[in-house]
């Protein structure tokens, strides 16, 4: 960093002097404390086998009067009693680098988020420190269970000392033992050995563990069935009620996303934007923007699209009403959209508009062709109109007349046979005329 701007080159050349001779090493105690949380040999932070230096980086403010003492040019520093925003390093006793912080509302280049975020704190609450108390409880529980486990796990057993023959191993039980006694001096009738078994409260010691567990599911917004373990009961055992809690369990992920917009891509991407506003010549990255990150709201959006998506698609696809007034078209659109939700190519899945009018086109030719047969067959014709573009609008079946109904549709008379007679398009009923005398025949 010798020659760089920023940098004081005295105040490096005597970091290294220094180093050299052996110095500047570990004079940061957070080095050991860091090996001692990563569970690391302190020997080789203190041995320091890549010899590195230690350096600390502060953003804040600083009166001019130090910073024409750290080599600053005094052309910078209008008044050296006033406080100025400024970035410095130092190692050991040396400041190596000072300069003014080039935002000018001294804001510092450093974002975080937290899982939980505390208002007015630098450090917000992560998961561990949601549940620390249900913890320190299901702990407490555990070693209770384990202990009264191993105290009911047998009978314990109480011995009259006095009425214990010598060398008696009064420590040991086994089955089958044998125990030497000696006579009452008193003449009680009381047994010189006793056996009573504990209660076992593994029941009552799991019941509590569970409520616990349960409540640290609550307390840091993760329940188990997000990791893979299913609800015994209640709306988890259908896949919508499935789908439905998971859902609402999101909201606490989605929350802890928009901290990490709100807290580190809106700050990032703000002051590159700045960066680019105040030192680029390019001319198309300068403009009045504001910076607003969705990450949590476009997973709320394509979340409740997708899912919206889905309604309407089983809607087209099980109604046949709805499949009449979409057409084909608007199905395979509806496909091809779902297609890509899954990060899949819709156009190779689902053909293009032309190949599905083509497809359509040959189906109605095919279907009018098979009518048409069956028509011929059943001595019927079939006349289909067709719109402007192709698509079958209407269709009329006209079937031929028989021999008995032609004479009748062309307006003749058929001559009188056996049993009947037709005159005037008057039947006679087994060969009696009946004649009409208010026709034009009858009075002829």
């Amino acid at each position: 960093m010798i020659g760089v701007e920023g940098y004081s080159e005295a105040a490096i050349r005597a970091v290294l002097d220094e180093h050299g001779k052996g110095g500047l090493q570990e004079w940061l105690w957070v080095d050991s404390a860091k090996a001692s949380a990563e569970g690391k040999h302190l020997s080789s932070v203190m041995q320091n086998p890549d010899g590195l230096i230690d350096a600390l980086q502060f953003y804040g403010s600083v009166q001019g009067k130090l910073l024409v003492e750290w080599g600053l040019e005094e052309s910078m520093v209008e008044d050296q009693l006033m406080d100025y925003p400024v970035e410095a390093w130092l190692i050991g006793s040396w400041v190596i680098k000072a300069v003014i912080n080039p935002d000018p509302l001294g804001r510092k280049p450093l974002y975080k988020a937290s899982y939980e975020e505390v208002p007015g704190a630098w450090m917000g609450n992560s998961p561990m420190d949601l549940i620390r108390d249900c913890q320190d409880v299901c702990n407490a529980t555990a070693r209770a269970l384990v202990n009264n486990m191993g105290i009911s796990s047998g009978p314990q057993v109480w011995v009259n000392i006095d009425r214990m023959p010598a060398g008696e191993q009064i420590t040991q039980l086994y089955p089958w033992k044998i125990h030497q006694t000696t006579s009452d001096p008193m003449g009680s009738s009381a047994a010189p050995i006793g056996f009573f078994q504990p209660n076992s409260l593994a029941a009552e010691l799991m019941g509590i563990y569970e409520k616990f567990s349960v409540l640290a599911d609550e307390y840091s917004g993760v329940p188990r069935y997000m990791t893979g373990d299913s609800p015994t009961g209640g709306a988890g055992r259908t896949a919508s009620g499935m789908s439905m809690l998971m859902s609402n369990a999101g909201k606490a992920i989605k929350q802890v996303i928009a901290n990490v917009d709100r807290g580190v891509i809106e700050p990032l991407i703000e002051r590159l934007w700045f960066h680019n506003m105040k030192y680029s010549d390019d001319m198309e990255l300068k403009g009045d923007v504001k910076v607003v990150a969705r990450g949590a709201n476009s997973l709320v959006v394509k979340e409740s699209a997708n899912q919206r998506r889905n309604e309407l698609l089983q809607m087209a696809l099980g109604n046949p009403v709805a499949q009449q007034i979409i057409g084909l078209e608007g199905t395979a659109h509806l496909l091809r959209e779902q297609v890509k939700t899954l990060d899949m190519n819709g156009d190779k899945i689902v053909p293009p508009p032309e190949v599905v009018r083509a497809r359509a086109a040959v189906q109605q030719a095919q279907q009018q062709q098979m009518m048409q047969q069956q028509a011929e067959q059943a001595d019927e014709k079939i006349s289909v109109t067709r719109g402007e573009n192709g698509e079958m609008t209407g269709m009329s079946v006209h079937r031929k007349p028989t021999q008995q109904q032609a004479p009748q549709q062309q307006g003749m008379q058929q001559l009188p046979q056996q049993g009947g007679m037709s005159q005037g398009n008057q039947n006679l009923m087994d060969g009696a005329p009946v004649t009409d005398n208010f026709s034009p025949m009858g009075q002829a």
